[in-house]
């Protein structure tokens, strides 16, 4: 019966963002502003850029703002992960009403896949694993972004 028990909090311990239902997942991603959507869009987009961030879409109509593919390194930092990694970000801006604004970030993150043999590590140039998020650390990367798109609406 332990045995079961650790498992579980073992299990538990190292929940990923894949595997929380949606409602959970919107709670991390999802952040509503009680200010105009166009500050609130310009503040997104604002916060991505300093982030380091290059944008690839940016559609004020639809809300939708999407960045390319980013080796920056504070993933590194954020996510504890070794070898080469990459991140991309989308935003979905939507107008609640005249002085409401609800945010949506999805990250995506992504590494190249690592081989050890005889001591060396090796990394495959050629292709991408998608990396799914510890939802602990995922919590602390989305405040992160929110508490700047917060700062620019200041």
């Amino acid at each position: 019966m332990s045995k079961i028990i650790l498992l579980f909090l073992f299990l538990q311990g190292c929940a990923t963002m894949s595997h929380l239902p949606p409602e959970q997942r919107r709670e991390i991603q999802e952040r509503k502003f009680s200010e105009k959507y166009e500050k609130v869009f310009k503040a997104v987009v604002r916060t991505l850029e300093d982030k380091g961030y290059i944008l690839d879409k940016v559609d004020k109509e639809t809300g939708l703002i999407s960045t390319e593919w980013s080796a920056t390194p504070d993933y590194s930092k954020q996510f504890l992960v070794f070898g080469k990694i990459r991140g991309k970000f989308t935003a979905h801006i939507e107008r609640l009403d005249k002085n409401n604004t609800l945010v949506r970030l999805n990250f995506s993150l992504q590494e190249r896949p690592v081989t050890y043999k005889e001591g060396k590590t090796t990394y495959d140039d050629t292709s991408w694993d998608d990396e799914d998020l510890d939802v602990d650390r995922a919590k602390k990367y989305y405040k992160t972004y929110f508490d700047s798109i917060q700062e620019y609406i200041k």
